[in-house]
């Protein structure tokens, strides 16, 4: 039995709840089943659920076959997931082991940049750096993947056609993005200024450390 398909209808969250999501169908539907796709995203991570439920106009029918609903993430979900948490989880390691084991431990005044030996303000710098990237990219997938899981495209449709952007300006998820970015921005911007001043101005290279800990938390 075939089904002709058409798009009819766009649901949304109810002004008055924002726990509910409502579709107001045209008046005047021909007789026949009708499917609602529903796609709830998380506004705290991005996860997005794709649920189908089919309602019918006049006499129910048998034989009307739906995609199944899923739970779980794909694999590029997966993949943003682990790059993410590894990178952040790298940086904030970097920070505390700065601040809580090794300046305590190896803190000398005669080391201006961070009153630790060059080497290991070097190698702690540089893995920053790594993370930073990793954090960088990790977000950006996972607007992409968002956007391909709400739009029910492919990452070059999301990319071609800005749908990453509507994603951004138009749901929860992309305010709480937006407001990540921004401090992640932020943390970027202190480890830059580590390297700029660590020849002119190391001793400020101590609290910039510090500053990058307290804004990761």
């Amino acid at each position: 039995m075939k089904l002709a398909l058409e798009w009819i209808a766009d649901g949304q969250v109810d002004p008055q709840d924002n726990a509910l999501l409502v579709l107001n169908p045209p008046s005047g539907l021909t007789e026949g089943a009708y499917i609602v796709v529903l796609r709830p995203a998380f506004a705290s991570d991005g996860h997005v659920l794709t649920e189908h439920r089919v309602f019918f106009v006049g006499e129910s029918v048998d034989g009307v076959e739906v995609g199944e609903s899923s739970t779980q993430a794909p694999p590029f979900e997966v993949l943003w997931r682990v790059i993410l948490l590894s990178s952040s989880t790298l940086l904030f390691g970097m920070t505390v082991l700065y601040s809580r084991v090794l300046l305590p431990s190896w803190g000398n005044a005669r080391y201006r940049m961070g009153k630790l030996p060059p080497r290991v303000m070097n190698r702690l710098t540089l893995w920053a750096g790594v993370a930073l990237i990793g954090i960088l990219l990790g977000n950006l997938l996972s607007l992409i993947q968002y956007a391909m899981a709400l739009f029910d495209v492919g990452a070059f449709a999301v990319v071609g056609n800005n749908l990453w952007q509507t994603a951004r300006i138009g749901s929860r998820f992309g305010g709480v993005w937006t407001f990540r970015m921004v401090l992640w921005g932020l943390i970027a911007l202190i480890w830059c200024l580590t390297l700029y001043w660590r020849t002119d101005k190391p001793r400020t290279v101590l609290p910039f450390w510090h500053a990058m800990t307290w804004a990761y938390a």
